[in-house]
């Protein structure tokens, strides 16, 4: 897993990374491209994420230079993903303890990209600081910022295909532009989706959401009356969103089974939950969670547990019954040299 480190202008860290990238061998004309059935799609995607977050066309215009590439390969590739490429499957939740509001989530995809996996600590210019993960060098799929606010994701297969921004690049523009739950919901309800996924949101108030969105709708699901935790694997959960899913099989890699064992497990452990008890779960020592066969092509790339209180996040760079968790201490200490640079 790489760790980089990128500050400054969307267009400097983009320029920045790019250029590191190409000189370690990367070549964006390697990038798989879409087909020309896709073009017309691609292009208006393009054109909407330029109007509500041209700072990440601007880091893309960055990469490219630094790479010495291709923008519109490259912004074609970026939005493809989940649309035209597959997309990861899985398991994110978030609850309020004694101990503060945790966030954890299991990343689970197909082996062949884990070489891609990274944890970057960001902190773009005027905007917010954060470590987030992801399996592509400009988007993230988890991260939690510096004013507390965790986001994860999790992939749901959808019926219809429609111009709009990604995943990926939202949840990039989510950890740099908000700072709570409410302002996170607020800012994806402006935008034009072009993917079927939950968005799991938690901040360090105790404020919780998941966002069950796809291109033709979005509703929001709070945590249930007495129950201070939320949860997401691959399915839709509201009536009125299962129906823009596609049903064949609801429980395809392990989804219905993932969800229940981590809603048993938070149940039966609320009045103890803390970090260690997230990583267990997560480890799916209390049912099956990421035990995924070990001669398959499908693992759980990465696990992230998080302390929106402390900042503390701890992340196993593997399976995680399997590899360790480490603590990552970039965002708090990041946090904390800002502070000091204020009080100065």
């Amino acid at each position: 897993m790489y760790h980089p480190r990128l500050r400054g202008t969307h267009y400097a860290m983009g320029q920045h990374y790019g250029a590191l990238l190409y000189k370690n061998g990367f070549r964006t004309a390697q990038l798989p491209g879409s087909s020309s059935d896709y073009t017309a799609l691609i292009r208006s995607s393009e054109k909407l994420t330029r109007e509500f977050y041209p700072e990440i066309c601007e880091e893309v215009e960055g990469f490219a230079h630094g790479a010495k590439g291709d923008y519109g390969h490259l912004m074609g590739f970026l939005l493809s993903i989940g649309i035209t490429q597959t997309a990861p499957h899985c398991s994110c939740f978030a609850a309020v303890t004694d101990d503060g509001v945790l966030f954890g989530r299991n990343h689970d995809y197909f082996d062949q990209f884990k070489k891609f996996s990274e944890s970057s600590l960001i902190a773009p210019e005027g905007f917010n600081c954060f470590v987030g993960q992801g399996d592509v060098f400009i988007g993230r799929e988890d991260g939690v910022n510096d004013k507390g606010l965790a986001v994860g994701y999790t992939f749901v297969d959808g019926l219809t295909q429609q111009p709009g921004i990604n995943f990926q690049l939202v949840i990039r523009g989510l950890l740099e532009k908000c700072s709570s739950v409410q302002s996170a919901i607020e800012w994806l309800q402006k935008l034009p989706l072009s993917t079927y996924q939950n968005f799991v949101l938690a901040d360090r108030s105790g404020d919780l959401a998941i966002v069950e969105s796809s291109p033709e709708r979005i509703e929001v699901r709070y945590p249930e009356e007495n129950i201070p935790f939320v949860v997401a694997t691959n399915n839709f959960q509201l009536p009125s969103m299962r129906r823009l899913q596609k049903n064949e099989d609801r429980n395809w890699y392990e989804s219905e089974t993932r969800y229940e064992t981590i809603m048993q497990a938070l149940e039966e452990k609320q009045a103890t939950l803390s970090l260690e008890v997230c990583q267990d779960i997560l480890s799916g020592k209390y049912g099956f969670v990421c035990q995924y066969p070990r001669k398959g092509d499908f693992d759980t790339i990465w696990s992230v547990a998080a302390n929106l209180h402390t900042l503390v996040i701890r992340r196993a760079e593997g399976n995680p019954s399997r590899v360790k968790y480490k603590e990552d201490l970039r965002l708090a200490n990041a946090v904390t040299k800002m502070s000091q640079k204020v009080e100065h």
